[in-house]
């Protein structure tokens, strides 16, 4: 059977009785080289056969081991595996710590096709927000909805907050010589003329001096007129 081993045992019997019978007559023991074995100078000492060693490696990065045979240690990329594993030629290697990846239901997603998550061991995984929620600038937020009421009942035109950072436009105003905001953010109404103002001025005057006779009225009508009329240009 072969032996996962690069060179079988025999070559070393067969090296032995090679020299055991080109043996010096009178010579019991025949030491070992390095090139009897099928091996090349190297750094690993084993013994010659004969009580003495000799230092020896073998060709091609393989490993030589004490019992004389060339062994090619595997490798993190050939094992395909995480964790610690034996080389297969007495050492040890270290191939990184075991990472279990990550789901969508553990990162607290569902599984979709919103946004691609880590899966905290280098990938990513394909995932989307939870229900009630959606994705907004890269998170999951819950989900806003656009408010349909307004504070003021009154309000007919412009835009509006929809309290979801957005916008709502309302109607614009029909009635002909109305505009949106004329006395009220978001209503309609008809703007005042220079003479309205002085008016409503008067009126003011009129409450706060109910003593005050027509001919007095008259006068600060028209002290209003003449003061106000470049302010309303």
């Amino acid at each position: 059977m072969q032996t996962a081993f690069a060179r079988p045992r025999k070559v070393f019997v067969q090296a032995r009785l090679k020299a055991y019978r080109n043996r010096p007559e009178g010579q019991c023991c025949v030491p070992d080289t390095c090139n009897s074995l099928q091996l090349i100078p190297g750094s690993t000492s084993i013994s010659d056969g004969c009580a003495g060693q000799i230092s020896c490696g073998c060709s091609g990065g393989r490993l030589l081991l004490q019992n004389g045979s060339c062994c090619t240690p595997k490798t993190c990329a050939s094992i395909g595996k995480c964790g610690t594993h034996s080389d297969g030629c007495g050492g040890t290697l270290n191939c990184g710590e075991c990472c279990t990846p990550k789901t969508c239901s553990s990162l607290g997603f569902n599984e979709g096709h919103m946004f691609m998550a880590s899966d905290g061991c280098g990938s990513t995984i394909p995932c989307s927000c939870p229900n009630g929620q959606t994705l907004v600038n890269g998170d999951c937020k819950a989900q806003c909805i656009p408010t349909t009421k307004y504070p003021d009942a009154s309000m007919n035109c412009g835009y509006v907050d929809d309290g979801c950072g957005g916008s709502v436009q309302l109607a614009t105003c029909s009635i002909p010589g109305q505009v949106c905001g004329a006395f009220k953010p978001n209503t309609c109404g008809t703007p005042l003329k220079d003479s309205d103002y002085v008016s409503l001025l008067v009126a003011d005057v009129i409450n706060l001096s109910p003593t005050c006779a027509a001919s007095c009225l008259t006068n600060v009508r028209d002290q209003l007129s003449t003061n106000l009329s470049g302010f309303f240009l």
